[in-house]
C-alpha cells in the first residue's frame, strides 16, 4: 500500500462492540469520541496499551507501509514524517504541511495543483477551486458575517467560485455584498489568503451575481468528478500518463447527478 495518514479507531475497554473516533478540540485535544460504523472497510488492529480520554492529547496515525504503522501525538510523529516527506506525493507533502507548516502551505497547494495537471489539467483545476478555494473562501466571509452579526449565513453557503486563466470570480448574492460592505470590502476579506493566490497565479479576484439555475448545480457535480479524478493521485507517488489512473472508477456523470444537480452519494465509488 501507499504511505499516508490513517484514522485511529477506539474500543471502550469497559465493554461493548462499538469502535469510536476522536472529535478533536482547539489545542489538538480529545473533545469526546464519537461512535463510527466503518462498514466493510478494513481495520487493523494496533494496541500498543495507550489509552485515551476526553480532554487528552489527541492521537494521529501514519501508514508507511503494511508492516508498519505509527501513531502518535501530533508533534511527535513529525520526526518520522519530515524523515520521508521527499519520498511522497506532493499531496501528502500538503497534508503534512497542513499539520506543521502553514507558511509553506501556498507552495504545497501549487507544487499538488501542477502535480494533478500532469495527469488530468480539468481535474486539478476543480481541485484547486472546490477543495482548496471555495472551503476558505466561505469560511472568511461567514466569520465576518457573524461579526456584523447579520443574518445571510445561508448565502455564504450558496457561494460559488471558478478561475480562469488568472482571475478568480467569486459568485454569491448582492444582498451578501452589500451587508458586507461592498466588492471592495469583500476582496479586503479574502487579503489573507493572497499568498496562496499568488502561488496559484491568481492576480484577480471579480465579485459576480450569482446565477442561480445553474452555479448550484455545477458545483455539486464538480465536486463530486473532483473527488473521483483526484483518488488516483492521492493513492499513488508518482505522475501517470494521461487517461491512466490508476484506483478510478470511471462514471457517467448523469449516473450521479439528478436533474436539479444533487448528488446521488450512494452512487459514488468507495474506496476499498
Amino acid at each position: 500500500m501507499s504511505p499516508g495518514f490513517v484514522l485511529p479507531v477506539f474500543v471502550n475497554r469497559h465493554g461493548g462492540n462499538h469502535l469510536y473516533v476522536q472529535e478533536i478540540a482547539s489545542e489538538d485535544r480529545i473533545a469526546h469520541f464519537e461512535p463510527i460504523n466503518i462498514g466493510q472497510h478494513d481495520v487493523h488492529q494496533h494496541d500498543a496499551g495507550v489509552e485515551r480520554r476526553a480532554g487528552e492529547p489527541a492521537l494521529w496515525a501514519f501508514q508507511f507501509s503494511e508492516a508498519q504503522c505509527l501513531i502518535a501525538e501530533r508533534n511527535a510523529l513529525r520526526p518520522a514524517l519530515e524523515a520521508v516527506r521527499d519520498e511522497v506525493s506532493p499531496l501528502l507533502r500538503l497534508q503534512m504541511a497542513s499539520l506543521y507548516d502553514e507558511e509553506a502551505l501556498p507552495e504545497h497547494v501549487a507544487t499538488a495543483h501542477r502535480s494533478i495537471a500532469a495527469i488530468a489539467p480539468r481535474s486539478a483545476d476543480l481541485w484547486r477551486d472546490l477543495i482548496i478555494l471555495l472551503p476558505r473562501i466561505r469560511r472568511a466571509l461567514l466569520v465576518a458575517q457573524n461579526r456584523r452579526g447579520g443574518t445571510l449565513q445561508a448565502e455564504v453557503g450558496n457561494i460559488n467560485i471558478h478561475t480562469i486563466d488568472d482571475q478568480l470570480y467569486v459568485e454569491t448574492s448582492r444582498l451578501l455584498v452589500e451587508s458586507l460592505g461592498g466588492e471592495e470590502a469583500v476582496r479586503g476579506l479574502l487579503s489573507p489568503f493572497q499568498a496562496l493566490f499568488t502561488a496559484l497565479g491568481i492576480k484577480r479576484i471579480a465579485i459576480q451575481e450569482r446565477n442561480e439555475a445553474v452555479s448550484e448545480g455545477l458545483t455539486a457535480g464538480s465536486l463530486a468528478l473532483a473527488a473521483l479524478a483526484i483518488i488516483g493521485c492521492i493513492s499513488n507517488g508518482h505522475p501517470l500518463g494521461p487517461g491512466k489512473l490508476r484506483n478510478v472508477r470511471y462514471i457517467d456523470p448523469h449516473q450521479l447527478l439528478d436533474e436539479q444537480g444533487n448528488v446521488f452519494r450512494d452512487r459514488l465509488p468507495r474506496l476499498k
